[in-house]
């Protein structure tokens, strides 16, 4: 049986789960539409409490946001272009992340992401920070793409 870990207090003074901390086994990528706002981290024109989560998640377990061009296209009056898809890695030396023009009727940018993944059989290396663990140095790669419609 797994037991939720106790609520820690964020600066907000809100509850937030307690999420275990990434060690040198885990590689976490996370994509999608947040529709998430935070100034300093995604350009955009103000901060929203889900921005200063999101940012905060992403700052605690050391994850990365690749997307550096605005993914939502203005489609009503007042709109404006905002990062609000998001992919979050906590190894970004292994995607490359591209965007191109909406798909149908979408008011959000393609993105795809090409990933690097390692070979078994090629040489290893240590990883920094793990004594007890290699890593690999050939790449294969596969392409993940991702839309609203």
């Amino acid at each position: 049986m797994v037991t939720p870990n106790p609520p820690l207090e964020s600066p907000s003074g809100e509850g937030t789960r307690n999420v275990p901390r990434l060690n040198c086994f885990l590689e976490i990528s996370i994509l999608g539409d947040f529709s998430v706002h935070h100034q300093l981290w995604l350009s955009s024109p103000f901060t929203d409490h889900p921005g200063e989560l999101a940012f905060n998640f992403a700052v605690l377990h050391d994850l990365e946001q690749l997307v550096q061009h605005p993914t939502h296209i203005p489609d009503c009056l007042g709109d404006t272009t905002n990062i609000l898809d998001l992919f979050l890695t906590s190894n970004p030396s292994a995607y490359a992340v591209t965007l191109s023009s909406p798909l149908g009727s979408s008011n959000h940018n393609l993105i795809s992401v090409l990933s690097y993944f390692s070979n078994p059989s090629s040489r290893s290396l240590k990883v920094e920070g793990c004594p007890h663990t290699t890593t690999t140095t050939t790449t294969t790669t596969t392409t993940t793409t991702t839309t609203r419609l």
